[in-house]
């Protein structure tokens, strides 16, 4: 089925892409990738959040509380 591949590739095009991210910030931030996960995941659990893409969405209704008119 051409809608469930389609699916599949954009969910390892996703990781592909979040993985390339995750190696950026860590090498800007002079930290191994290990480490930059280790921050993360504490920074969501003192956010009451469980993983990348729950932050995203609590930014995004975060700026969205906070500057209504954007």
């Amino acid at each position: 089925d051409y809608s469930s591949a389609a699916n599949a590739a954009t969910v390892k095009l996703q990781s592909s892409y979040d993985q390339l991210q995750a190696q950026m910030q860590a090498q800007q931030l002079g930290i191994t990738e290990n480490t930059l996960k280790y921050h993360n995941k504490n920074i969501y659990s003192k956010l009451g959040l469980k993983a990348r893409k729950e932050a995203v969405q609590f930014i995004r209704l975060e700026k969205k509380y906070h500057n209504p008119e954007t």
